[in-house]
């Protein structure tokens, strides 16, 4: 709530911060724990970075920047950035020889996590600021959006077929969700193609990050070999 009305999300680590300048990001505020950042080669170069930026730089002591971070044991500096522009419009479903496996747009629906939790921010690894995103649109707009697509696959540990079976050379989109509910019932309705990806007997299933991030490069190993 706090970051819709206040327009702003929080960067937080040397990497992510570092990677957020290096991609050209504005943020509008620094908070530094000097001996922590300054007790890395890298960390120490970043805050002499930051402090020839002529933003505000608030230096905290471990204590409070702890209160402000999302980890237990924060690496020293967190910055204030302006949330993106949302998206009034999803973009076309493809362009000519545009598909997932590009991945230049992910959509989240609405109810999903927010992209811009910090925990997202911290796995994205910098990934925010290299795609478009589009996050929490109404499943209406997001149900009329898919059905343009050539082909929606969703990921289902379930499905009778599996990735292998599908024709990556198409303009696809992915649906990952949920491990333990699946997708949304208002998106099965849709005409997809569920690919499970191939699992030993009895071997528990893999979470949505490892699952994405197995599918999409499958996808692309295929769509390569073409």
């Amino acid at each position: 709530k706090g970051r819709r009305e206040q327009q702003r999300y929080l960067l937080e680590g040397v990497r992510v911060v570092e990677d957020a300048l290096d991609q050209g990001l504005q943020p509008e505020a620094f908070f530094l724990t000097p001996h922590r950042i300054d007790g890395t080669a890298r960390g120490y170069a970043l805050a002499n970075r930051i402090r020839a930026i002529d933003v505000p730089i608030y230096e905290l002591s471990e204590r409070l920047l702890t209160l402000i971070a999302d980890t237990e044991t924060p690496s020293g500096v967190i910055a204030v950035a302006p949330l993106p522009a949302h998206l009034t419009e999803l973009p076309r479903p493809w362009a000519d020889g545009l598909s997932v496996l590009l991945l230049e747009l992910v959509v989240s629906s609405e109810g999903s996590v927010d992209l811009f939790s910090p925990k997202v921010v911290r796995a994205g690894a910098g990934a925010h600021l290299r795609l478009e995103l589009a996050p929490a649109r109404p499943y209406e707009e997001l149900a009329a959006w898919l059905a343009a697509w050539p082909q929606v696959v969703l990921a289902d540990g379930h499905a009778e077929g599996t990735i292998y079976d599908v024709d990556w050379g198409l303009p696809t989109a992915l649906i990952v969700s949920n491990e333990a509910h699946g997708a949304s019932e208002r998106l099965r309705d849709l005409s997809l193609t569920p690919a499970r990806i191939p699992m030993a007997v009895a071997t528990e299933s893999l979470n949505v990050a490892a699952a994405a991030a197995i599918i999409l490069y499958e996808g692309r190993r295929s769509f390569l070999r073409r």
